[in-house]
């Protein structure tokens, strides 16, 4: 793969024609001790072991220990964080566990806790793990922001006959008890009417939708029916078995440990290459 960061809120991945895999990691909340380690590492592993790609669309960290952090608890942190350099013990800690699946992430953007950090603070935290794990490992980790678009160009190894699909993502905003955010399809659907595949996150919630919708071809005129596909991504952090809590105390009801796997696969059809897509949630 040959990633191009085009613009801060666009970049291009070109890729042989083939079969290639995405794994898009739910909200992780790393350094928080809910986070569901053993389940982040089964499926780093899974993805370095298949070749995928992993892009996480924010809150990769969760933070809200620091200083001045009115959310802080000691319950809220893990011992070996516990000192008076938390914050850079979280990063580096982070670089080093994430050190050998570097050169399998695509991107990392920013959710609502690390623009916490970097407000409360006044440091990027996102921006330190990338640059210390492109140094450690000579990966090309590409720092995103909020949302975007991800360009995925599928070409031969003459760079011609290029299919493109193309992925948005947004950290989050809608949702709710009741719809889970499902309402946002729409919202995001008139917004972004390119994408081929919308992915959020922020709730915790996990569910996908396929919206039909009309495409016109600008040379023949010809009019046809595309789905573009909507994928919620859960969490790693598990709030909710335990006698108590924050989550437990407001019943914000429990949510769904799993990302998503997204393949993308080369097919023909009258002579003519095109790139069929698929999905599974993680597990």
């Amino acid at each position: 793969m040959k990633i191009k960061k085009l613009t801060p809120m666009s970049l291009e991945a070109r890729l042989l024609h083939g079969n290639h895999k995405l794994l898009v990691m739910p909200d992780v909340h790393f350094d928080n001790p809910k986070c569901n380690r053993d389940l982040f590492f089964k499926l780093m592993d899974q993805a370095k072991e298949d070749n995928a790609y992993v892009i996480f669309i924010g809150d990769f960290f969760c933070l809200m220990n620091g200083t001045g952090d009115k959310r802080r608890s000691k319950d809220g942190i893990r011992p070996e964080y516990n000192q008076g350099n938390y914050i850079d013990l979280v990063i580096n800690d982070a670089a080093d566990k994430l050190a050998p699946y570097a050169k399998n992430i695509l991107f990392m953007g920013y959710g609502n806790h690390e623009t916490s950090v970097r407000k409360w603070v006044e440091t990027d935290v996102l921006e330190r793990l990338v640059e210390r794990l492109n140094f450690m490992s000579e990966a090309k980790i590409q720092r995103m922001g909020y949302h975007g678009f991800c360009l995925l160009k599928f070409q031969n190894d003459k760079g011609q006959n290029v299919r493109t699909k193309t992925l948005f993502w947004h950290h989050g905003a809608f949702g709710g008890q009741v719809t889970k955010g499902v309402l946002g399809v729409m919202r995001h659907g008139a917004v972004t009417p390119d994408a081929d595949i919308i992915v959020t996150g922020h709730t915790h919630d996990n569910w996908s939708v396929k919206q039909p919708r009309y495409r016109i071809s600008k040379n023949t005129g010809e009019v046809k029916l595309e789905d573009q596909i909507h994928l919620k991504v859960g969490t790693l952090k598990e709030e909710f078995v335990q006698e108590g809590g924050w989550a437990v105390e407001r019943l914000v009801l429990p949510k769904s440990m799993a990302g998503w796997w997204i393949s993308l696969n080369t097919k023909r059809s009258n002579g003519k290459a095109y790139i069929e897509i698929s999905y599974e949630p993680t597990s």
